[in-house]
């Protein structure tokens, strides 16, 4: 019993983690329409979504690290070339 009760506690950290990236991705610079890092980064969190709902933490755990990942990587960009033109006809 305890083993099911270690596997929903990490289930369910992982599900605040996933709620936080959620948060990030939204803050995260993109261009519109999106960008290939901003559909990957998506796309890891609906793979998270669909893990945390199977409930195994072992896999929520490594879709979380997947996820974790493509959400840096895409705060760590630098803005798109469309986001630079508009910065330059103002500078």
């Amino acid at each position: 019993m305890s083993d099911l009760n270690s596997n929903c506690s990490r289930v369910d950290a992982v599900k605040a983690s996933a709620n936080q990236l959620k948060m990030q991705l939204a803050q995260a610079p993109h261009s519109v329409p999106e960008d290939d890092g901003y559909r990957k980064a998506q796309d890891q969190l609906q793979a998270l979504d669909a893990q945390i709902r199977n409930g195994d933490a072992q896999k929520a755990e490594t879709a979380l690290s997947s996820a974790t990942a493509a959400v840096k990587e895409l705060q760590t960009q630098n803005p798109g070339p469309k986001f630079q033109r508009g910065l330059d006809a103002y500078g």
